[in-house]
């Protein structure tokens, strides 16, 4: 999924999205739609809805989906761009007006903008690509891909392009588009890691089950009960597909490592996530920069089973949750403290303490949350008598970091999942 920057404005681009599995009631597949059954519905919408005069030919009468609805192949291709929305950004969006454009011989589009806060075109019948969507500002041509998305904020003066006349009067090359204009539903708090603003409004109100505690320096957050998923979330959670199901003594890891960006079932188990990692982030981090969780998965062991020492490349700090663990044992292990560092002597410990080990160890049980710098190295131990299962999360750094007096600027950071809204 492409993300195009272009001088101050931002594209995101997808294709062979009816090919593309996304959740349904009935499971993962594919959208359920042909081509020519929307041109079919479009087609006589334009005679049984037509723009108003004032609008240049040919579109429909806005509020197309709404007269849509019920239709399989429509709610699939909405339910389509859903997923997506929830895939790029942080807020939940609302559908404000949709319609069908068709390129024909007469047309005359000119430019224009959106009064909306989100804009999504699905390319459905554009066989002369070259003919796509002109960005006036930046004065670049988006091609028109059948069977593709564009996404982009609608204030952006942009234009649907004419074709010339002697191609545009062969029906074969008529080009059909649906447009979805969204707003922001500001009702709803299912806020993402976006900006420390953001942050600061969401936090959770009740901090009496945090503590925070400093190993050789190296902060490690511990939220004891923060909350429990509901049995559906849970269920979703275990059937999940696992890699090394079939070995023995070894962690079965989720095949989807962008599980809480990509499975809209769990969208609350996300933001609760997001709301802890928030307090992580404003109060040990403390800086004014930009963060996204960049990877998440769920991780399974039975019981006796260990999940291996290891750290997380490409975090700037990782948040595990337990979802489901009747007793476990959690360890850091730095390989040195601040004694050895200077001097690597072997001691006559008296009494080990979290400034002295080598080794600190946590029980935590389901429900639990600890959250701790990417690069510590730690390992884990199913003590209980039944499957434990923990969600992990990544986090970093996105948006410009640095300064420019200081030479140290780095340009737009920026990390973007590559899977699709797949297990």
């Amino acid at each position: 999924m492409p993300r195009l920057k272009v001088n101050n404005s931002i594209f995101y681009r997808e294709f062979n999205i009816s090919k593309e599995e996304i959740g349904y009631p009935d499971g993962w597949h594919g959208g359920n739609w042909k081509q020519e059954d929307f041109i079919k519905d479009i087609e006589q919408d334009l005679i049984d809805n037509p723009a108003p005069d004032h609008i240049p030919p040919y579109q429909t009468h806005a509020q197309l989906y709404d007269r849509m609805k019920g239709r399989k192949h429509w709610d699939d291709l909405y339910l389509k761009i859903k997923h997506s929305l929830l895939r790029y950004y942080t807020k939940e969006f609302t559908l404000w007006k949709s319609w069908a454009n068709v390129a024909k011989e007469n047309n005359r589009f000119g430019n224009h903008t959106h009064p909306c806060d989100l804009t999504v075109v699905y390319y459905l019948k554009c066989d002369l690509p070259e003919y796509g969507t002109y960005i006036v500002d930046e004065d670049i041509m988006i091609p028109a891909v059948n069977d593709s998305l564009l996404i982009f904020k609608p204030d952006i003066e942009h234009r649907l392009t004419n074709m010339p006349f002697e191609l545009a009067v062969h029906p074969q090359n008529h080009r059909y588009s649906i447009v979805f204009d969204f707003n922001i539903d500001k009702s709803k708090t299912t806020w993402y890691i976006y900006t420390m603003k953001n942050l600061k409004e969401n936090f959770l109100e009740n901090d009496t089950n945090c503590k925070v505690q400093s190993l050789y320096g190296m902060p490690v957050m511990i939220f004891e009960n923060a909350f429990k998923t509901k049995p559906a979330e849970l269920e979703l959670i275990k059937n999940l597909e696992f890699e090394g199901e079939d070995e023995n003594n070894v962690v079965k890891t989720s095949k989807n490592k962008h599980l809480l960006n990509e499975k809209i079932e769990l969208a609350v188990v996300r933001d609760q996530i997001n709301h802890y990692a928030c307090k992580f982030i404003d109060e040990i981090i403390s800086v004014d920069n930009d963060f996204e969780m960049v990877h998440s998965w769920v991780s399974k062991t039975r019981p006796g089973e260990d999940h291996h020492q290891h750290f997380h490349p490409g975090a700037i700090f990782s948040l595990v949750y337990y979802v489901e663990c009747e007793k476990s044992e959690f360890y850091f292990n730095p390989k040195q403290n601040f004694l050895t560092k200077g001097f690597n002597f072997d001691y006559n410990i008296k009494n080990y303490n979290i400034f002295n080990s080598l080794e600190v160890t946590y029980g935590p049980t389901t429900g639990d949350i600890l959250i701790f710098p990417g690069w510590v190295l730690h390992r884990a131990k199913n003590l209980g008598n039944s499957d434990k299962y923990i969600i992990g999360a990544n986090y970093f750094i996105r948006g410009d970091v640095g300064s420019y007096d200081k030479l140290t600027i780095v340009k737009d950071i920026w990390h973007i999942n590559h899977t699709l809204w797949k297990t």
